[in-house]
């Protein structure tokens, strides 16, 4: 799906009915957001979901009924076309590694500022993925050892080199750092990019982060 330059349907999923009045009042008040949609826990929203058939749904992690992580599971499975903006209060690396690497497609604190709510509904409408550079760094905070990096090789088709230029690029990390780190020509790092961007099917660094959560390169303690 591309919202881009069309009107993003959103759902709101929260038990806490001010908040989710607060949230309504500010995206409608946004151009090309529209909220099609309200739920206090998350069988309601599935039921929602189905019924509206939203681009994007702002997801409360701790719900009653059903918790916003089974309610991602359902809504990846059965809705995998649904961007999923997660809201908590709770932002440990565990916790948000748990939710990203079972699809969630943005993940924020709940007292964030309204502008980075706008902005993180608008790229995972538009390019899919939409984390601040807090949740990058902490989704990034240490890579696999050598020995288990070894075993990932074959599974993943990409070269060891491959591999560490791909950690680089995560850690945003720019091409010509890139060559002074590993002592290679820039042209070479872009070819290299070129290969990891068609052999991971990533569209963008957003991308790249993901597989490589989900392929046990980058891992959280």
């Amino acid at each position: 799906m591309t919202a881009k330059d069309s009107e993003i349907k959103i759902v709101l999923v929260d038990d806490h009915k001010l908040i989710v009045e607060a949230y309504e009042s500010l995206l409608n008040e946004t151009p090309n957001f529209k909220v099609i949609g309200k739920a206090y826990n998350g069988k309601e929203a599935l039921q929602l979901i189905k019924k509206t058939k939203p681009h994007v749904i702002l997801l409360d992690a701790n719900m009653p009924v059903m918790s916003g992580f089974e309610t991602l599971k359902i809504v990846q499975k059965k809705h995998p076309t649904v961007k999923v903006v997660v809201l908590t209060m709770h932002k440990a690396v565990e916790h948000m590694y748990h939710y990203v690497a079972n699809g969630a497609h943005a993940f924020l604190g709940k007292e964030c500022e309204p502008e980075e709510l706008i902005k993180a509904i608008n790229a995972v409408a538009t390019e899919g993925y939409y984390f601040s550079s807090t949740v990058s760094k902490a989704l990034i905070q240490r890579t696999m050892t050598r020995s288990d990096f070894e075993k990932t090789l074959h599974k993943l088709r990409l070269t060891s080199r491959e591999i560490d230029i791909l950690k680089l690029i995560c850690e945003d990390v720019s091409n010509d750092d890139i060559s002074e780190r590993l002592n290679i020509s820039v042209n070479t790092i872009k070819f290299f990019r070129k290969n990891i961007y068609k052999k991971t099917n990533a569209k963008s660094v957003i991308g790249l982060i993901k597989y490589a959560l989900q392929n046990g390169i980058m891992v959280i303690e």
